[in-house]
């Protein structure tokens, strides 16, 4: 066996010993293991498997078990990197009263959210139909949580979305390219969709896309905290002019340090959050947990 063979397989075994305290308990960690390992022998072998389809794990969400859907071993890594590396994490004066997650894939920044702020409405956004699929099971059901099967952009419309194998990856293509047709929407819009007057909280995800749609957005400045990723290589920019958008914020690298991903946390230096306005109102047209 070749040594490129040999550290590919360690590498691999190394990601499925990372991800299995993510799960709640013995029975957990056993399921979690269960999942990861299956998906990572699909990537070792050849020959076609059955197709993949939702299996439940029951994860620890801040000491709880929280019984969630999952689709592969990139699922279970999101979750070892919201759930126990708390990237997602920030702290505020004030509790947010309203969080926009933009790029919430299968749910589980919203679940930390919904844990971490339980008073606060959450609006999630998410291009990926096979990520919503699950987002719907993980988060449908949670009090003040909407939800909205689009893609922010810079512009409304139909965009055209270019599905990776790990639903994590999808990203917004040209016209042309392969892929699906998903609604296209801007921030302005969605906060008049759901009767936001402010938000307090952004987190941001959306593979390549942020510059189109921080640059754009007038209210870009008014977040107490902005926290994600920006992906230097999809940018239409240098990352320096993407995060001169923060301008006024005390960015924070986090999380993982890989050559195309710059994650952080960054908190506005006058974050201190008004207090006993209710600034938030989910409207009909978002339908509750949304479409």
């Amino acid at each position: 066996m070749s040594r490129l063979r040999l550290r590919t397989r360690a590498r691999l075994l190394r990601q499925l010993v990372a991800i299995v305290p993510v799960g709640y308990g013995l029975r957990g960690r056993l399921g979690v293991l269960a999942v990861g390992a299956e998906t990572l022998l699909r990537r070792a072998v050849r020959r076609p498997l059955p197709p993949e389809g939702p299996r439940f794990v029951s994860l620890d969400v801040e000491g709880r078990p929280c019984r969630v859907a999952v689709r592969e071993f990139s699922d279970l890594d999101v979750a070892r990197h919201v759930l126990r590396d708390r990237v997602y994490d920030v702290a505020l004066d004030v509790p947010p009263e309203v969080v926009l997650d933009l790029g919430s894939n299968i749910g589980l920044s919203v679940l930390w959210f919904r844990h971490r702020f339980p008073s606060a409405t959450i609006v999630a956004v998410e291009p990926d139909p096979r990520a919503v699929a699950l987002l719907r099971r993980n988060a449908g059901a949670l009090p003040r949580t909407y939800l909205l099967h689009a893609a922010v952009s810079g512009s409304p419309g139909p965009r055209r979305l270019a599905l990776a194998d790990a639903t994590v990856s999808s990203a917004l293509g040209e016209s042309g390219d392969a892929g699906v047709e998903v609604e296209g929407v801007t921030i302005d819009a969605l906060m008049r969709r759901f009767g936001l007057s402010r938000v307090d909280l952004l987190k941001i995800d959306i593979e390549g896309a942020e510059w189109e749609v921080l640059s754009g957005w007038a209210g870009g400045a008014q977040p107490a905290a902005v926290v994600g990723e920006f992906h230097p290589r999809a940018l239409p920019v240098p990352l320096d002019d993407m995060l001169r958008v923060l301008d006024g914020y005390e960015i924070v690298p986090r999380g993982r340090s890989m050559e195309g991903h710059f994650e952080f946390v960054a908190r506005r230096r006058d974050s201190a959050l008004g207090k006993g306005e209710n600034v938030a109102r989910a409207t009909e047209a978002g339908g509750g947990s949304g479409s």
